[in-house]
């Protein structure tokens, strides 16, 4: 440093160093030599560390490996068998034929032909009974089911017996029995018996053999003037009056057997498909 600068510096600090007493030159010497500190220096701000980015999370790769093949493959084999199963199982069900529908106000459906009948029940060897309602003083009166040949004393068993009251008579216990027959059995104010009803048993010809009817007195099935009886006349018989037909013959057949006998033509009317119009064209050709 040159003298000239060193002077200069000499003389401002002397300006602006404040004058007082008790100052010596070498006091001022000293002070117009010492330098002023240096300034220290600030100090660096911390450093803020940039933020870290949010982890990306990355998807599982999907792979179609063997292991899910062989899953696949299980499963379209159960499948099929489960579907072959289905169809070794299906079985074809039959629908009937419908069933005429009458409309409202209009006239009745024809009858549906019924097919061709089997023989008569008194000609097949798989239904030769005979069926005869047993009443009076019985253990166990009703319709009992004998076979065909029977005598009154086998219906008296197959009721269960006569009762302690029981008065038969004079019945005729080896009486051969037919179809429809009613056999009575009387008591203590009615005692007595009867065997009512019923054709005259066949003959080994065919013919209707001698000695039948009720009470052993050969009624046959038509009735005082040519009348047709309704409590001993056939299948056949009943198929001939008008209006009555294989079906409805049979159903009259079937309620004699149910309840042993017609008391009244009237009872005709208790037939399914015997109605009021019907009963008036069979009424004036039947009797009981």
């Amino acid at each position: 440093m040159s003298d000239y600068v060193r002077e200069r510096l000499d003389r401002v600090v002397a300006e602006l160093r404040p004058s007082g007493r008790g100052a010596t030159p070498e006091a001022d010497r000293g002070t117009r030599l010492r330098r002023p500190p240096d300034p220290e220096p600030p100090e660096p701000e911390p450093f803020a560390a940039p933020p870290r980015p949010a982890p990306v999370r990355r998807t599982p790769k999907l792979e179609f490996t063997r292991r899910h093949l062989l899953v696949v493959a299980v499963v379209l084999l159960l499948g099929a068998l489960a579907g072959g199963y289905a169809l070794t199982r299906s079985r074809a069900v039959p629908v009937g034929e419908p069933l005429p529908v009458q409309q409202a106000g209009g006239s009745a459906p024809a009858p549906v032909p019924a097919p061709p009948a089997s023989p008569t029940p008194e000609a097949t060897p798989s239904q030769a009974v005979v069926r005869v309602h047993v009443t009076g003083e019985v253990r166990r009166p009703g319709v009992h089911t004998l076979p065909l040949g029977s005598r009154v004393v086998d219906a008296i068993e197959a009721a269960g017996g006569l009762t302690p009251a029981a008065r038969p008579g004079e019945l005729n216990l080896a009486q051969q029995l037919t179809d429809g027959q009613q056999v009575l059995i009387g008591g203590g104010s009615r005692p007595g018996g009867e065997v009512r009803g019923g054709a005259a048993p066949a003959a080994p010809g065919g013919s209707p053999a001698p000695g039948g009817g009720a009470g052993g007195a050969g009624a046959g099935a038509a009735g005082a003037g040519g009348k047709v009886n309704l409590n001993t006349a056939t299948e056949a018989q009943l198929d001939a009056l008008p209006g009555v037909g294989p079906v409805t013959a049979q159903k009259i057949l079937a309620w004699r057997t149910q309840n042993g006998r017609f008391s009244r033509i009237e009872e005709l009317q208790e037939v399914p498909g015997i109605g009021p119009k019907s009963f008036a064209d069979i009424a004036p050709l039947v009797t009981v």
